[in-house]
C-alpha cells in the first residue's frame, strides 16, 4: 500500500467518547530540516515537536496559530514550532556548539514548554508545561490531565526519514453515561494503542495501523488532511521589521553599506534592501 508523504487523519470509535489522530510527515520533515545544520538528535526533537503541535492543534477549533516554544538552560536553549489551522508548520532550534547528549532532561535542562494559541480573532492564551518527563509525549500527557482534565495518550517518533505521532483522547461525557464504563473503555483502547511500535507508526499507513490495533472495534476514519512545511516570511514583513527601527537606526545601518541583508531563521531565505526600499509606507 502506497503511503502518503504528509498527512493528518482523525478517527472516532463508534458509540464511545474516544477520538484519535495520526500525523505522519516525510517530505515536509525533509523540508523542515534541509536548510539547517542541526545535529541528528536535534532534528529528531524538532520532528517530534512538529507532529505534537499538529496533534494538539487538531484537538481545538480555532483559526490562527498554535505555538510550542521551549526555553531551557540545557544544550538546546531554544526550540520553537508554529502550526497553522491550515495544517502548515515551521520550526527552529538553537543549540550550543556541542550537543553531547540524547537525554531529554539534559537537552532541555531547567526548561519549560509554553503552549500558545494565537487566534486570528480574539485574545491569545498560553499554558505552561513543565518539562519534567522522560520525553515530550510524557510531558504533554501530564499537561492534558492537569489542565484539560482529559485522559490523553501520545506516541511521538522521528528518524532520518520522517516523523509521526499518534494521539488518543477521551472526549467529554456524551455517548457513555457510566463513569465505570467510560474508564473501562478508555483503558482498553489505550492499552491496545500502547502495543504500537514506533517503527510501525512511521512506516505503516493509517489504515494498516488501525487494523493492526483495533480490528475488533468499530472505527470511523475521517477525511485525510494534507500537511506541509510553509514559512510565513516575506519581503514585506522583513521590510516592516527594518522600518520599525526608526530613521535614526536605519541611517546608521546604511552608513557604510549600500544594502542590508536579512535572513529568515526558519527557512534561510535571504532578503536584501537598500535605504530607498524602506519607505515609510512599509511601516507596520
Amino acid at each position: 500500500m502506497a503511503l502518503s508523504e504528509d498527512l493528518s487523519q482523525r478517527f472516532l470509535f463508534d458509540k464511545t467518547d474516544i477520538r484519535g489522530d495520526i500525523v505522519q510527515i516525510r517530505s515536509a520533515y525533509r523540508d523542515l530540516v534541509a536548510n539547517h545544520d542541526y545535529p541528528p538528535v536535534v532534528q529528531r526533537l524538532l520532528g517530534e515537536f512538529v507532529v505534537a503541535g499538529l496533534l494538539l492543534a487538531s484537538t481545538i477549533k480555532f483559526k490562527g496559530r498554535l505555538i510550542l516554544q521551549v526555553r531551557s538552560q540545557g544544550q538546546v536553549p531554544l526550540l520553537m514550532v508554529e502550526v497553522s489551522h491550515t495544517d502548515t508548520f515551521r520550526g527552529i532550534a538553537r543549540v550550543h556548539e556541542e550537543v553531547s547528549s540524547d537525554e531529554f532532561a539534559v537537552l532541555f535542562e531547567s526548561g519549560n514548554l509554553v503552549v500558545t494559541v494565537d487566534p486570528e480573532q480574539g485574545e491569545r492564551y498560553q499554558s505552561l508545561v513543565p518539562l519534567n518527563g522522560a520525553d515530550l509525549a510524557q510531558c504533554l500527557m501530564h499537561y492534558f490531565v492537569q489542565s484539560e482534565q482529559l485522559q490523553t495518550w501520545l506516541l511521538l517518533t522521528c528518524d532520518d526519514i520522517g516523523a509521526a505521532g499518534f494521539l488518543l483522547q477521551q472526549l467529554p461525557k456524551q455517548l457513555e453515561k457510566s463513569d465505570k464504563s467510560r474508564a473501562s473503555r478508555w483503558e482498553h483502547i489505550r492499552i491496545l494503542g500502547e502495543s504500537l511500535k514506533t517503527e510501525e507508526l512511521r512506516t505503516l499507513s493509517v489504515e494498516q495501523i488501525l487494523t493492526r490495533l483495533y480490528h475488533g472495534e468499530s472505527v470511523r476514519l475521517m477525511a485525510e488532511k494534507s500537511v506541509a512545511f510553509a514559512c510565513t516570511c516575506s519581503r514585506q514583513r522583513m521590510a516592516s521589521a527594518l522600518v520599525s527601527l526608526g530613521d535614526s537606526e536605519l541611517n546608521e545601518l546604511f552608513e557604510d553599506r549600500a544594502e542590508v541583508e536579512l535572513t529568515c531563521e526558519f527557512c534561510n531565505q535571504e532578503f536584501a534592501f537598500t535605504r530607498a526600499d524602506l519607505s515609510p509606507s512599509l511601516a507596520p
